[in-house]
């Protein structure tokens, strides 16, 4: 009977010590900095897509964006409820990350926007696509509310980079047909 209370015991000692390593900000801006680099090599995918490619190109696209939305949700995870605001020096540090990924985000966006007439010319991967936007757009703003909320220091900053990138989501939508 002991056995099973210091099994129970060590699991949660465990999960706990799991939780504040995935609260620790180092952890959170490297979740930041790996989401930014998707979306970068997302971005590569797309800049590439010609005439001649489209249909091979954009079959990668929805794929990848739910692979962003998987990860973005699984990190969101990790500081979300009981974790404590950071202080000023890592507020910045995290705001400059969240800053990072906005922009090369928007670049991602505005350039699946730019190639949607070759896109648009391959109607499953329009409607694919247009679904992952949607998913991704919620979870993005469900993580960036969460993120600036451990960093009030820093949450006006980062509440105009998510609106900015908003109003990109929403451009992407609207040719997209979200």
């Amino acid at each position: 009977m002991k056995f099973f209370n210091v099994l129970s015991f060590i699991g949660a000692v465990a999960l706990g010590a799991l939780s504040v390593v995935a609260q620790d900000p180092t952890a959170v801006i490297a979740g930041i900095d790996d989401l930014t680099t998707q979306s970068q090599n997302l971005q590569t995918i797309v800049a590439a897509i010609t005439p001649i490619n489209a249909g091979f190109q954009a079959a990668k696209i929805a794929p990848k964006f739910l692979t962003i939305t998987d990860d973005c949700a699984r990190l969101a995870k990790t500081f979300t409820g009981n974790t404590e605001p950071y202080g000023a020096s890592v507020a910045t540090d995290v705001r400059i990350a969240l800053v990072r990924f906005v922009q090369v985000h928007q670049l991602l966006l505005n350039t699946l926007i730019g190639k949607h007439g070759i896109i648009a010319k391959f109607p499953p991967f329009g409607s694919d696509i247009a679904f992952a936007l949607r998913g991704l757009e919620s979870i993005i703003d469900t993580f960036a509310y969460a993120l600036i909320g451990l960093i009030p220091t820093e949450a006006d900053t980062a509440q105009e980079s998510i609106n900015s990138l908003d109003m990109t989501f929403a451009n992407a939508c609207n040719v997209y047909g979200c």
